[in-house]
């Protein structure tokens, strides 16, 4: 923990939360998304960068 009681990640980063486990395959939201793998929506190659069903 820093003195301001954060969590330290690298510096200019922000902690992933512990819940979610980044996918291979998957880009942008969609890697750490919970729905990702019963998501109909388009996946393009270069990510998903807005999603209103991100979760």
């Amino acid at each position: 923990m820093s003195p301001k009681g954060k969590p330290e990640g690298k510096k200019g980063t922000t902690p992933r939360r512990q819940d979610r486990q980044p996918s291979e395959g998957f880009n942008g939201l969609c890697r750490d998304c919970k729905d990702r793998f019963t998501c109909s929506d388009a996946k393009p190659l270069g990510g998903v960068w807005h999603c209103e069903k991100y979760r």
